[in-house]
Protein backbone atom coordinates (compact mmCIF):
# COMPACT_ATOMS: atom_id res chain seq x y z
CA UNK A 1 0.00 0.00 0.00
CA UNK A 2 1.07 3.57 -0.57
CA UNK A 3 1.67 6.02 2.28
CA UNK A 4 -1.69 7.66 1.54
CA UNK A 5 -3.48 4.31 1.75
CA UNK A 6 -1.77 3.55 5.07
CA UNK A 7 -2.83 6.95 6.39
CA UNK A 8 -6.42 6.40 5.22
CA UNK A 9 -6.58 2.97 6.88
CA UNK A 10 -5.21 4.30 10.16
CA UNK A 11 -7.61 7.25 10.14
CA UNK A 12 -10.53 5.02 9.11
CA UNK A 13 -9.97 2.58 11.96
CA UNK A 14 -9.52 5.39 14.45
CA UNK A 15 -12.55 7.46 13.40
CA UNK A 16 -14.77 4.39 13.87
CA UNK A 17 -14.26 4.40 17.62
CA UNK A 18 -13.16 7.92 18.58
CA UNK A 19 -16.78 9.23 18.70
CA UNK A 20 -17.65 6.47 21.17
CA UNK A 21 -14.46 7.09 23.18
CA UNK A 22 -15.48 10.75 23.56
CA UNK A 23 -18.81 9.74 25.14
CA UNK A 24 -18.01 6.84 27.51
CA UNK A 25 -17.74 8.83 30.74
CA UNK A 26 -20.20 11.64 29.98
CA UNK A 27 -23.13 10.08 31.96
CA UNK A 28 -21.10 9.93 35.17
CA UNK A 29 -19.72 12.81 37.29
CA UNK A 30 -16.03 12.88 38.18
CA UNK A 31 -16.67 11.62 41.74
CA UNK A 32 -18.05 8.37 40.26
CA UNK A 33 -14.72 7.61 38.53
CA UNK A 34 -11.71 5.87 40.03
CA UNK A 35 -9.47 7.62 37.49
CA UNK A 36 -10.12 11.23 36.45
CA UNK A 37 -12.00 11.89 33.19
CA UNK A 38 -8.96 13.33 31.38
CA UNK A 39 -6.71 10.42 32.33
CA UNK A 40 -9.44 7.94 31.40
CA UNK A 41 -9.88 9.53 27.97
CA UNK A 42 -6.09 9.58 27.44
CA UNK A 43 -5.94 5.86 28.32
CA UNK A 44 -8.79 5.09 25.89
CA UNK A 45 -7.20 7.08 23.08
CA UNK A 46 -3.81 5.43 23.62
CA UNK A 47 -5.45 2.00 23.41
CA UNK A 48 -7.37 2.91 20.25
CA UNK A 49 -4.28 4.34 18.55
CA UNK A 50 -2.37 1.15 19.32
CA UNK A 51 -5.21 -0.99 17.89
CA UNK A 52 -5.51 1.23 14.79
CA UNK A 53 -1.75 1.00 14.12
CA UNK A 54 -1.86 -2.77 14.56
CA UNK A 55 -4.78 -3.27 12.19
CA UNK A 56 -3.28 -0.87 9.64
CA UNK A 57 -0.04 -2.88 9.65
CA UNK A 58 -2.07 -6.10 9.32
CA UNK A 59 -3.92 -4.70 6.29
CA UNK A 60 -0.61 -3.80 4.62
CA UNK A 61 0.73 -7.28 5.27
CA UNK A 62 -2.40 -9.00 3.96
CA UNK A 63 -2.49 -6.92 0.80
CA UNK A 64 1.13 -7.78 0.10
CA UNK A 65 0.23 -11.48 0.32
CA UNK A 66 -2.10 -11.36 -2.69
CA UNK A 67 -5.78 -11.26 -3.62
CA UNK A 68 -7.03 -14.32 -1.72
CA UNK A 69 -7.95 -12.48 1.45
CA UNK A 70 -10.76 -10.17 0.30
CA UNK A 71 -13.31 -11.70 2.70
CA UNK A 72 -11.05 -11.18 5.70
CA UNK A 73 -10.19 -7.67 4.56
CA UNK A 74 -13.91 -6.88 4.27
CA UNK A 75 -14.48 -8.10 7.86
CA UNK A 76 -11.40 -6.42 9.37
CA UNK A 77 -13.38 -3.28 10.24
CA UNK A 78 -15.88 -5.40 12.18
CA UNK A 79 -13.06 -7.23 14.00
CA UNK A 80 -11.44 -3.94 14.92
CA UNK A 81 -14.75 -2.45 16.09
CA UNK A 82 -15.55 -5.50 18.22
CA UNK A 83 -12.13 -5.66 19.88
CA UNK A 84 -12.00 -1.90 20.47
CA UNK A 85 -15.49 -1.75 21.97
CA UNK A 86 -14.85 -4.74 24.25
CA UNK A 87 -11.62 -3.16 25.48
CA UNK A 88 -13.27 0.23 26.03
CA UNK A 89 -16.18 -1.38 27.87
CA UNK A 90 -13.78 -3.34 30.10
CA UNK A 91 -11.87 -0.16 31.03
CA UNK A 92 -15.16 1.64 31.57
CA UNK A 93 -16.52 -1.03 33.95
CA UNK A 94 -13.33 -1.00 36.02
CA UNK A 95 -13.25 2.78 36.23
CA UNK A 96 -16.88 3.62 37.11
CA UNK A 97 -17.92 2.99 40.72
CA UNK A 98 -21.72 2.73 40.33
CA UNK A 99 -23.78 -0.47 40.16
CA UNK A 100 -23.53 -2.82 37.16
CA UNK A 101 -27.05 -2.08 35.91
CA UNK A 102 -26.41 1.68 35.81
CA UNK A 103 -23.18 1.06 33.88
CA UNK A 104 -24.81 -1.29 31.38
CA UNK A 105 -27.32 1.30 30.14
CA UNK A 106 -24.77 3.71 28.56
CA UNK A 107 -22.64 0.77 27.36
CA UNK A 108 -25.52 -0.72 25.37
CA UNK A 109 -26.54 2.72 24.11
CA UNK A 110 -23.03 3.54 22.86
CA UNK A 111 -22.52 0.12 21.25
CA UNK A 112 -25.83 0.66 19.48
CA UNK A 113 -24.67 4.11 18.38
CA UNK A 114 -21.41 2.66 17.01
CA UNK A 115 -23.32 -0.01 15.07
CA UNK A 116 -25.69 2.56 13.58
CA UNK A 117 -22.81 4.86 12.64
CA UNK A 118 -20.96 2.02 10.93
CA UNK A 119 -24.07 0.97 8.99
CA UNK A 120 -24.94 4.50 7.83
CA UNK A 121 -21.37 5.05 6.66
CA UNK A 122 -21.35 1.78 4.72
CA UNK A 123 -24.66 2.56 2.99
CA UNK A 124 -23.72 6.14 2.11
CA UNK A 125 -20.34 5.01 0.78
CA UNK A 126 -22.09 2.44 -1.39
CA UNK A 127 -24.56 5.03 -2.69
CA UNK A 128 -21.71 7.43 -3.55
CA UNK A 129 -19.81 4.71 -5.43
CA UNK A 130 -22.38 2.19 -6.75
CA UNK A 131 -21.21 -0.99 -8.38
CA UNK A 132 -17.96 -1.16 -6.41
CA UNK A 133 -16.83 -2.37 -3.04
CA UNK A 134 -17.18 0.21 -0.30
CA UNK A 135 -13.40 0.39 -0.02
CA UNK A 136 -12.83 2.79 -2.94
CA UNK A 137 -9.95 0.62 -4.08
CA UNK A 138 -8.82 -2.95 -4.35
CA UNK A 139 -8.16 -4.75 -1.08
CA UNK A 140 -8.22 -1.74 1.17
CA UNK A 141 -10.94 -1.10 3.75
CA UNK A 142 -11.17 2.69 3.93
CA UNK A 143 -11.07 5.15 1.06
CA UNK A 144 -11.39 8.92 1.14
CA UNK A 145 -15.19 8.71 0.78
CA UNK A 146 -15.72 6.48 3.82
CA UNK A 147 -13.31 8.56 5.94
CA UNK A 148 -15.08 11.76 4.92
CA UNK A 149 -18.52 10.33 5.65
CA UNK A 150 -17.41 9.01 9.07
CA UNK A 151 -15.97 12.42 9.95
CA UNK A 152 -19.14 14.28 8.92
CA UNK A 153 -21.40 11.81 10.72
CA UNK A 154 -19.31 12.14 13.89
CA UNK A 155 -19.48 15.94 13.76
CA UNK A 156 -23.25 15.80 13.31
CA UNK A 157 -24.09 13.13 15.90
CA UNK A 158 -21.60 13.49 18.76
CA UNK A 159 -22.79 16.93 20.06
CA UNK A 160 -26.51 16.03 20.44
CA UNK A 161 -25.65 12.62 21.88
CA UNK A 162 -23.22 14.29 24.31
CA UNK A 163 -25.97 16.55 25.68
CA UNK A 164 -28.43 13.63 25.80
CA UNK A 165 -25.95 11.55 27.83
CA UNK A 166 -25.02 14.45 30.09
CA UNK A 167 -28.65 15.36 30.71
CA UNK A 168 -31.19 12.54 30.52
CA UNK A 169 -28.86 9.54 30.87
CA UNK A 170 -26.81 11.01 33.74
CA UNK A 171 -30.03 11.91 35.56
CA UNK A 172 -31.38 8.39 35.00
CA UNK A 173 -28.18 6.64 36.12
CA UNK A 174 -28.12 8.73 39.29
CA UNK A 175 -31.78 8.41 40.25
CA UNK A 176 -33.07 5.10 38.91
CA UNK A 177 -33.57 2.02 41.03
CA UNK A 178 -31.96 -1.32 40.19
CA UNK A 179 -35.24 -2.82 38.99
CA UNK A 180 -35.74 0.02 36.50
CA UNK A 181 -32.13 -0.18 35.32
CA UNK A 182 -32.48 -3.93 34.65
CA UNK A 183 -35.65 -3.30 32.67
CA UNK A 184 -33.88 -0.64 30.60
CA UNK A 185 -30.98 -3.03 29.90
CA UNK A 186 -33.44 -5.64 28.60
CA UNK A 187 -35.16 -3.09 26.32
CA UNK A 188 -31.91 -1.70 24.90
CA UNK A 189 -30.30 -5.11 24.42
CA UNK A 190 -33.37 -6.34 22.54
CA UNK A 191 -33.33 -3.27 20.29
CA UNK A 192 -29.60 -3.70 19.58
CA UNK A 193 -29.93 -7.41 18.74
CA UNK A 194 -32.89 -6.78 16.45
CA UNK A 195 -30.98 -4.03 14.65
CA UNK A 196 -27.91 -6.22 14.13
CA UNK A 197 -29.96 -9.21 13.01
CA UNK A 198 -31.89 -7.17 10.44
CA UNK A 199 -28.92 -5.22 9.03
CA UNK A 200 -26.47 -8.10 8.86
CA UNK A 201 -29.13 -10.51 7.64
CA UNK A 202 -29.85 -8.21 4.69
CA UNK A 203 -26.18 -7.46 4.04
CA UNK A 204 -25.26 -11.15 3.79
CA UNK A 205 -28.24 -12.11 1.60
CA UNK A 206 -29.60 -9.24 -0.51
CA UNK A 207 -26.56 -6.95 -0.53
CA UNK A 208 -23.60 -9.26 -0.26
CA UNK A 209 -21.35 -7.46 -2.76
CA UNK A 210 -22.48 -3.89 -2.26
CA UNK A 211 -23.61 -2.68 1.16
CA UNK A 212 -26.28 -0.33 -0.16
CA UNK A 213 -29.76 -0.39 -1.60
CA UNK A 214 -33.25 1.01 -1.20
CA UNK A 215 -34.46 -1.90 0.96
CA UNK A 216 -31.54 -1.66 3.35
CA UNK A 217 -31.95 2.11 3.60
CA UNK A 218 -35.65 1.76 4.46
CA UNK A 219 -34.89 -0.86 7.12
CA UNK A 220 -32.17 1.32 8.60
CA UNK A 221 -34.40 4.39 8.69
CA UNK A 222 -37.22 2.42 10.33
CA UNK A 223 -34.87 1.08 13.01
CA UNK A 224 -33.41 4.53 13.63
CA UNK A 225 -36.87 6.01 14.21
CA UNK A 226 -38.09 3.17 16.45
CA UNK A 227 -34.84 3.10 18.46
CA UNK A 228 -34.97 6.86 19.02
CA UNK A 229 -38.58 6.52 20.16
CA UNK A 230 -37.57 3.69 22.50
CA UNK A 231 -34.75 5.68 24.13
CA UNK A 232 -36.81 8.87 24.41
CA UNK A 233 -39.80 7.02 25.89
CA UNK A 234 -37.68 5.11 28.40
CA UNK A 235 -35.84 8.14 29.73
CA UNK A 236 -39.04 10.22 29.73
CA UNK A 237 -40.69 7.43 31.72
CA UNK A 238 -37.66 7.47 34.02
CA UNK A 239 -38.09 11.19 34.68
CA UNK A 240 -41.80 10.72 35.36
CA UNK A 241 -41.05 7.82 37.71
CA UNK A 242 -38.53 9.92 39.63
CA UNK A 243 -41.01 12.81 39.90
CA UNK A 244 -43.66 10.39 41.13
CA UNK A 245 -41.28 8.99 43.75
CA UNK A 246 -40.37 12.51 44.86
CA UNK A 247 -44.05 13.43 45.18
CA UNK A 248 -44.68 10.26 47.20
CA UNK A 249 -41.75 11.12 49.47
CA UNK A 250 -43.06 14.65 49.93
CA UNK A 251 -46.49 13.28 50.81
CA UNK A 252 -44.99 10.83 53.30
CA UNK A 253 -42.85 13.59 54.77
CA UNK A 254 -45.89 15.86 55.07
CA UNK A 255 -47.77 13.00 56.71
CA UNK A 256 -44.90 12.49 59.14
CA UNK A 257 -44.84 16.20 59.93
CA UNK A 258 -48.60 16.15 60.39
CA UNK A 259 -48.24 13.33 62.94
CA UNK A 260 -45.50 15.27 64.70
CA UNK A 261 -47.69 18.37 64.81
CA UNK A 262 -50.53 16.30 66.27
CA UNK A 263 -48.11 14.92 68.83
CA UNK A 264 -46.97 18.45 69.68
CA UNK A 265 -50.60 19.51 70.12
CA UNK A 266 -51.17 16.58 72.48
CA UNK A 267 -48.05 17.49 74.41
CA UNK A 268 -49.23 21.09 74.66
CA UNK A 269 -52.61 19.91 75.99
CA UNK A 270 -50.87 17.67 78.50
CA UNK A 271 -48.59 20.56 79.53
CA UNK A 272 -51.62 22.83 80.04
CA UNK A 273 -53.20 20.11 82.15
CA UNK A 274 -50.03 19.59 84.19
CA UNK A 275 -49.37 23.29 84.72
CA UNK A 276 -52.33 23.45 87.12
CA UNK A 277 -50.45 21.14 89.49
CA UNK A 278 -47.32 23.24 89.21
CA UNK A 279 -49.28 26.42 89.90
CA UNK A 280 -51.00 24.81 92.89
CA UNK A 281 -47.66 23.81 94.41
CA UNK A 282 -46.18 27.26 93.73
CA UNK A 283 -49.26 28.85 95.34
CA UNK A 284 -48.92 26.64 98.46
CA UNK A 285 -45.19 27.41 98.83
CA UNK A 286 -45.91 31.12 98.38
CA UNK A 287 -48.71 31.13 101.01
CA UNK A 288 -46.51 29.32 103.49
CA UNK A 289 -43.71 31.79 102.88
CA UNK A 290 -41.27 29.02 101.93
CA UNK A 291 -39.08 31.21 99.76
CA UNK A 292 -36.21 28.71 99.67
CA UNK A 293 -38.50 25.85 98.62
CA UNK A 294 -40.12 28.06 96.00
CA UNK A 295 -36.77 29.05 94.49
CA UNK A 296 -35.55 25.43 94.43
CA UNK A 297 -38.72 24.19 92.76
CA UNK A 298 -38.67 26.93 90.11
CA UNK A 299 -34.97 26.21 89.40
CA UNK A 300 -35.66 22.48 88.95
CA UNK A 301 -38.71 23.20 86.81
CA UNK A 302 -36.71 25.52 84.55
CA UNK A 303 -33.81 23.04 84.31
CA UNK A 304 -36.13 20.20 83.24
CA UNK A 305 -37.67 22.21 80.41
CA UNK A 306 -34.31 23.62 79.34
CA UNK A 307 -32.87 20.11 79.17
CA UNK A 308 -35.78 18.84 77.10
CA UNK A 309 -35.46 21.82 74.75
CA UNK A 310 -31.70 21.49 74.22
CA UNK A 311 -31.51 17.70 74.14
CA UNK A 312 -29.93 16.28 71.03
CA UNK A 313 -28.37 12.95 70.09
CA UNK A 314 -26.22 13.17 66.96
CA UNK A 315 -26.57 16.71 65.64
CA UNK A 316 -28.31 15.75 62.38
CA UNK A 317 -31.78 17.41 62.67
CA UNK A 318 -33.87 14.74 60.91
CA UNK A 319 -32.42 11.88 62.95
CA UNK A 320 -32.44 13.92 66.19
CA UNK A 321 -36.14 14.71 65.78
CA UNK A 322 -37.24 11.11 65.42
CA UNK A 323 -34.91 9.93 68.21
CA UNK A 324 -36.07 12.68 70.55
CA UNK A 325 -39.72 11.86 69.91
CA UNK A 326 -39.45 8.12 70.61
CA UNK A 327 -36.94 8.37 73.46
CA UNK A 328 -39.17 10.88 75.23
CA UNK A 329 -42.18 8.65 74.59
CA UNK A 330 -40.28 5.65 75.97
CA UNK A 331 -39.12 7.50 79.09
CA UNK A 332 -42.63 8.77 79.80
CA UNK A 333 -43.81 5.14 79.59
CA UNK A 334 -41.33 4.08 82.26
CA UNK A 335 -38.81 2.47 79.89
CA UNK A 336 -35.15 2.67 80.85
CA UNK A 337 -33.41 4.04 77.74
CA UNK A 338 -29.71 3.75 76.96
CA UNK A 339 -28.35 5.50 73.84
CA UNK A 340 -25.02 5.36 72.05
CA UNK A 341 -25.35 7.73 69.10
CA UNK A 342 -22.27 8.87 67.17
CA UNK A 343 -21.97 12.53 66.22
CA UNK A 344 -23.36 13.10 62.74
CA UNK A 345 -23.48 16.80 61.91
CA UNK A 346 -23.85 16.28 58.14
CA UNK A 347 -26.33 14.37 56.03
CA UNK A 348 -25.37 10.68 56.42
CA UNK A 349 -26.30 9.98 52.79
CA UNK A 350 -29.71 8.38 53.40
CA UNK A 351 -32.88 9.92 52.02
CA UNK A 352 -34.63 11.75 54.87
CA UNK A 353 -37.92 9.91 54.26
CA UNK A 354 -36.20 6.51 54.21
CA UNK A 355 -34.34 7.41 57.41
CA UNK A 356 -37.55 8.54 59.12
CA UNK A 357 -39.42 5.38 58.12
CA UNK A 358 -36.50 3.13 59.07
CA UNK A 359 -35.73 4.60 62.50
CA UNK A 360 -39.41 5.23 63.23
CA UNK A 361 -40.33 1.59 62.61
CA UNK A 362 -37.36 0.32 64.62
CA UNK A 363 -38.17 2.45 67.66
CA UNK A 364 -41.95 2.06 67.44
CA UNK A 365 -41.57 -1.73 67.44
CA UNK A 366 -39.07 -1.52 70.31
CA UNK A 367 -41.33 0.69 72.47
CA UNK A 368 -44.32 -1.57 71.83
CA UNK A 369 -42.22 -4.61 72.75
CA UNK A 370 -41.26 -2.99 76.05
CA UNK A 371 -44.84 -2.00 76.82
CA UNK A 372 -45.91 -5.63 76.44
CA UNK A 373 -44.19 -6.28 79.80
CA UNK A 374 -46.20 -5.71 82.98
CA UNK A 375 -43.21 -4.93 85.21
CA UNK A 376 -41.80 -1.46 84.50
CA UNK A 377 -38.41 -2.34 85.95
CA UNK A 378 -37.98 -4.95 83.20
CA UNK A 379 -38.55 -2.48 80.37
CA UNK A 380 -35.24 -1.68 78.70
CA UNK A 381 -34.35 -0.05 75.39
CA UNK A 382 -30.87 0.31 73.89
CA UNK A 383 -30.21 2.37 70.75
CA UNK A 384 -26.89 2.45 68.93
CA UNK A 385 -26.22 4.40 65.72
CA UNK A 386 -22.82 4.94 64.15
CA UNK A 387 -21.28 5.62 60.77
CA UNK A 388 -18.17 3.74 59.62
CA UNK A 389 -16.69 4.92 56.31
CA UNK A 390 -19.52 4.49 53.77
CA UNK A 391 -21.72 2.37 56.06
CA UNK A 392 -24.46 3.37 58.50
CA UNK A 393 -24.98 0.88 61.34
CA UNK A 394 -28.10 0.78 63.53
CA UNK A 395 -28.64 -1.56 66.47
CA UNK A 396 -31.80 -1.52 68.59
CA UNK A 397 -32.37 -3.86 71.55
CA UNK A 398 -35.52 -3.99 73.63
CA UNK A 399 -36.89 -6.25 76.31
CA UNK A 400 -39.94 -8.21 75.24
CA UNK A 401 -42.31 -10.92 76.32
CA UNK A 402 -42.15 -14.56 75.34
CA UNK A 403 -41.85 -14.95 71.56
CA UNK A 404 -43.48 -17.72 69.56
CA UNK A 405 -40.16 -18.30 67.87
CA UNK A 406 -36.81 -17.57 69.53
CA UNK A 407 -33.43 -18.00 67.91
CA UNK A 408 -29.83 -17.37 68.94
CA UNK A 409 -28.92 -16.55 65.33
CA UNK A 410 -30.08 -13.53 63.35
CA UNK A 411 -32.98 -14.07 60.93
CA UNK A 412 -34.79 -12.00 58.32
CA UNK A 413 -38.13 -10.31 58.92
CA UNK A 414 -40.19 -13.30 57.72
CA UNK A 415 -39.23 -15.28 60.83
CA UNK A 416 -41.14 -12.84 63.06
CA UNK A 417 -44.89 -12.54 62.41
CA UNK A 418 -46.70 -9.31 63.19
CA UNK A 419 -47.80 -8.73 66.76
CA UNK A 420 -50.31 -6.11 65.61
CA UNK A 421 -52.04 -8.12 62.88
CA UNK A 422 -53.64 -11.50 63.10
CA UNK A 423 -52.05 -12.75 59.89
CA UNK A 424 -49.01 -12.01 57.79
CA UNK A 425 -45.56 -10.63 58.35
CA UNK A 426 -44.98 -7.47 60.31
CA UNK A 427 -45.30 -4.49 57.98
CA UNK A 428 -42.78 -2.54 60.06
CA UNK A 429 -40.09 -5.22 59.76
CA UNK A 430 -40.85 -5.68 56.07
CA UNK A 431 -40.46 -1.92 55.51
CA UNK A 432 -37.13 -1.95 57.38
CA UNK A 433 -35.90 -4.87 55.26
CA UNK A 434 -36.99 -3.13 52.02
CA UNK A 435 -35.13 0.09 52.86
CA UNK A 436 -31.99 -1.84 53.85
CA UNK A 437 -32.11 -3.77 50.56
CA UNK A 438 -32.56 -0.49 48.64
CA UNK A 439 -29.20 0.71 49.98
CA UNK A 440 -27.46 -2.60 49.31
CA UNK A 441 -27.39 -3.45 53.02
CA UNK A 442 -29.10 -5.91 55.33
CA UNK A 443 -31.72 -6.06 58.09
CA UNK A 444 -31.55 -8.91 60.60
CA UNK A 445 -33.60 -9.66 63.68
CA UNK A 446 -33.22 -11.93 66.69
CA UNK A 447 -35.45 -12.79 69.65
CA UNK A 448 -33.60 -14.54 72.46
CA UNK A 449 -33.79 -14.68 76.24
CA UNK A 450 -36.38 -11.90 76.57
CA UNK A 451 -34.56 -9.48 74.27
CA UNK A 452 -35.45 -8.55 70.73
CA UNK A 453 -32.52 -7.26 68.65
CA UNK A 454 -32.75 -5.47 65.30
CA UNK A 455 -29.51 -4.96 63.37
CA UNK A 456 -29.54 -2.83 60.18
CA UNK A 457 -26.64 -2.05 57.85
CA UNK A 458 -26.92 0.57 55.06
CA UNK A 459 -24.26 1.03 52.39
CA UNK A 460 -24.11 4.71 51.48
Amino acid sequence: MSALEYALQFYGFLIQTVPVALLWYVPFPSESLRISGKRSFALLMGTLIAFALGFTALCGFLKAEGRGLEEFMRSAANFYMGIALLTEAGLFFKNVKTGPEQKMLPVILLVHYAAILFTICSILTGLMHPGADPADGSQIIYGWRSCLIYSLLSLLTVPPLFFFLKGSVRFACRMMERKTAKRGCIYFTGALLLFCAAIYGLSFTEYRNNFYGLGLSIVLFAFLVTDCILYIMFFHEMRMEVKTRELEKELRLLNSRYRQINSSIEEARRARHDIRHHLNLISVLNREGDRKGLEDYLARYEAVFQRQEERYFCGYPALDSILKYYVQKAEESGIHVKTKIASMKEDPGVDVVDLTVLVGNLLENAVMGCLSLDQKEERRLEISVRKADATLLLLVKNSCGKQERESESFENYKAFPSTKHAQGDGYGLRSIHTIAEKYGGSAEFRAWDGTFTARVVLNL
